[in-house]
Protein backbone atom coordinates (compact mmCIF):
# COMPACT_ATOMS: atom_id res chain seq x y z
CA UNK A 1 0.00 0.00 0.00
CA UNK A 2 1.26 3.47 -0.55
CA UNK A 3 1.64 5.99 2.17
CA UNK A 4 -0.10 9.45 1.79
CA UNK A 5 -0.24 12.60 3.62
CA UNK A 6 -3.56 14.37 3.34
CA UNK A 7 -4.12 17.84 3.98
CA UNK A 8 -7.90 18.69 4.84
CA UNK A 9 -10.16 21.11 6.28
CA UNK A 10 -12.08 19.90 9.09
CA UNK A 11 -15.50 21.66 10.67
CA UNK A 12 -16.09 23.68 13.43
CA UNK A 13 -18.78 23.08 15.91
CA UNK A 14 -19.98 24.18 19.32
CA UNK A 15 -21.53 22.60 22.35
CA UNK A 16 -24.02 23.67 24.98
CA UNK A 17 -26.43 26.61 25.33
CA UNK A 18 -25.23 29.81 23.38
CA UNK A 19 -27.39 33.06 23.21
CA UNK A 20 -28.05 33.64 19.65
CA UNK A 21 -25.68 36.45 19.29
CA UNK A 22 -22.78 34.36 20.52
CA UNK A 23 -23.90 31.75 18.44
CA UNK A 24 -23.99 33.81 14.95
CA UNK A 25 -20.54 35.10 15.43
CA UNK A 26 -18.74 31.76 15.97
CA UNK A 27 -21.21 30.52 13.00
CA UNK A 28 -19.30 33.58 11.07
CA UNK A 29 -15.84 33.00 11.46
CA UNK A 30 -13.82 31.69 9.03
CA UNK A 31 -12.96 27.73 9.46
CA UNK A 32 -9.47 27.68 10.91
CA UNK A 33 -8.55 23.99 11.37
CA UNK A 34 -6.80 22.62 8.63
CA UNK A 35 -5.16 18.85 9.89
CA UNK A 36 -2.77 16.51 8.27
CA UNK A 37 -3.04 12.93 8.52
CA UNK A 38 -0.60 10.53 7.30
CA UNK A 39 -1.08 6.61 6.68
CA UNK A 40 -1.62 3.77 4.09
CA UNK A 41 -3.92 4.57 1.28
CA UNK A 42 -6.79 1.63 1.73
CA UNK A 43 -9.37 2.87 -0.84
CA UNK A 44 -10.09 5.99 -3.32
CA UNK A 45 -14.03 6.52 -4.65
CA UNK A 46 -14.65 9.53 -6.48
CA UNK A 47 -16.30 11.44 -3.32
CA UNK A 48 -13.58 9.89 -0.60
CA UNK A 49 -10.32 8.96 0.50
CA UNK A 50 -9.77 6.11 3.22
CA UNK A 51 -6.24 5.62 4.41
CA UNK A 52 -5.01 3.46 7.97
CA UNK A 53 -2.43 3.50 10.52
CA UNK A 54 -1.55 0.01 10.90
CA UNK A 55 -0.65 -2.53 8.73
CA UNK A 56 -0.61 -5.95 9.98
CA UNK A 57 0.22 -9.86 8.40
CA UNK A 58 1.85 -13.13 9.38
CA UNK A 59 5.69 -13.14 8.03
CA UNK A 60 4.70 -14.75 4.60
CA UNK A 61 1.77 -13.36 4.00
CA UNK A 62 0.81 -10.41 1.71
CA UNK A 63 -0.70 -8.14 1.80
CA UNK A 64 -1.24 -7.46 4.72
CA UNK A 65 -4.10 -9.59 6.98
CA UNK A 66 -5.96 -6.36 9.17
CA UNK A 67 -5.51 -2.76 9.34
CA UNK A 68 -6.24 -0.24 11.97
CA UNK A 69 -7.28 3.20 12.50
CA UNK A 70 -9.42 3.57 9.12
CA UNK A 71 -9.79 7.28 8.24
CA UNK A 72 -12.49 8.29 6.01
CA UNK A 73 -11.78 11.87 4.47
CA UNK A 74 -14.16 13.36 1.99
CA UNK A 75 -12.36 14.60 -0.95
CA UNK A 76 -14.27 17.92 -1.01
CA UNK A 77 -12.54 18.37 2.02
CA UNK A 78 -8.84 17.69 0.80
CA UNK A 79 -6.76 20.54 0.06
CA UNK A 80 -3.59 18.46 -1.65
CA UNK A 81 -2.11 14.90 -1.04
CA UNK A 82 1.51 14.07 -1.12
CA UNK A 83 2.81 10.29 -1.87
CA UNK A 84 5.46 9.45 0.76
CA UNK A 85 8.54 6.65 0.00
Amino acid sequence: MKIVEIEWVDSNHNTGWTNVEAAAEFANTKLSLTCKTTGYLLSETKDRISIVQSLSWRQDDEPPESVDAIMTIPKRAVIKRRYLK
